[in-house]
C-alpha cells in the first residue's frame, strides 16, 4: 500500500460498481427482493427496495406516509461474478461493508442480523419460519424459571424478541422498538413481566470501550387498544408499576 503526502497510508480503492443493463438490473431487483417476501421480519418492518443509479437501497418506512429511510445498499461489483457488496451508512456518505457475496448472501445477511446493524431480530426471524414450517404462527413455548422462557420442543432459551413474539404476540414493528438502541448494539434482557396483565420492562444495555455498562428500560405494554413500545426515563423504571405511574403523569409520552 503506498503512502499519501505525511506518511499516512492511502485509503483502500474503492470497488467498481458494475454497470447493468435493463435486464440484469430487474433480475437484480427480483433477487434482492426475494429476501424481504421471504423474511416475516423485514416484511413486517415494511422493508423495500429501490434502484438508483446503478446501486440498489434497501428502506424502511417509519409508519409514516411517504417517509421512508435507507436501511443499506447493495452494489453489483466488477472484480468477481455474481458479487455484491452490501453496505451500511456511518455517517453522511460514509458506507461500510457489511458483507460481500451472491445476492443470496445478501438477503440472509440482511434477514438474519442479531446485532442491530439493522434490526436485531435475527433470532425472531428464523423462530418465526420455523414455526412456519410446522403450519404454526407461533412457537410453543413453556416457562421452566422465573423470566426464562423456552422453545417446548428443543428447551433452547428464547430471547427478548422471541418471547415479546411467541409468548406475549406482540407484534414485530413494536419489538423493534426502540430502533435506536438496537442499532447502538444494546442487548435486550428482561426484567420484570406481569403475564396477567401483558405488560413487560425490558432494559437495553451496552458496554463502553472502558468496561462501563449503560442502557435504558423500555415497557411493552398495550395502551388504547394496541401494543406499543414506551422507553422510560431511568430514575422512573425500576418497575412495571413506576414505569406506569410516570407514564400516566406524561399523558403516555414515552422519554
Amino acid at each position: 500500500m503506498g503512502r499519501r503526502h505525511g506518511g499516512w497510508p492511502e485509503r483502500p480503492a474503492r470497488p467498481t460498481v458494475k454497470k447493468l443493463d435493463d435486464q440484469e438490473t430487474q433480475a437484480v431487483v427480483e433477487g434482492l427482493t426475494a429476501a424481504i417476501q421471504e423474511s416475516p421480519v423485514l416484511t413486517a418492518l415494511r422493508y423495500r427496495l429501490q434502484a438508483r443509479r446503478g446501486r440498489f437501497y434497501y428502506e424502511t418506512d417509519l409508519d409514516v406516509v411517504d417517509d421512508f429511510i435507507v436501511i443499506a445498499r447493495v452494489t453489483p461489483l466488477t472484480n468477481e461474478a455474481g458479487s455484491f457488496l452490501l453496505e451500511v451508512e456511518r455517517g453522511s456518505g460514509s458506507w461500510s461493508q457489511e458483507f460481500k457475496g451472491t445476492i443470496h448472501g445478501v438477503g440472509k445477511c440482511l434477514a438474519s442480523d442479531n446485532e442491530g446493524t439493522f434490526h436485531g431480530l435475527g433470532r425472531l426471524d428464523a423462530s418465526i419460519r420455523k414455526a412456519a414450517k410446522a403450519n404454526l404462527l407461533r412457537l410453543p413455548f413453556e416457562m421452566r424459571k422465573p423470566l426464562k422462557y423456552y422453545e417446548f420442543s428443543t428447551k433452547i432459551s428464547l430471547s427478548v424478541p422471541e418471547v415479546l413474539f411467541h409468548v406475549f404476540e406482540v407484534p414485530i414493528p413494536v419489538i423493534a422498538e426502540p430502533s435506536g438502541w438496537y442499532q447502538c448494539h444494546r442487548k435486550p434482557s428482561l426484567c420484570e413481566v406481569d403475564e396477567v396483565e401483558q405488560r413487560i420492562l425490558v432494559e437495553f444495555t451496552a458496554e463502553s470501550w472502558s468496561g462501563e455498562s449503560f442502557g435504558g428500560r423500555c415497557l411493552y405494554c398495550q395502551h388504547d387498544g394496541k401494543w406499543n413500545a414506551f422507553r422510560i426515563k431511568p430514575n422512573q423504571s425500576a418497575t412495571i408499576a413506576s414505569s406506569l405511574t410516570w407514564l400516566k403523569q406524561r399523558a403516555w409520552k414515552p422519554w
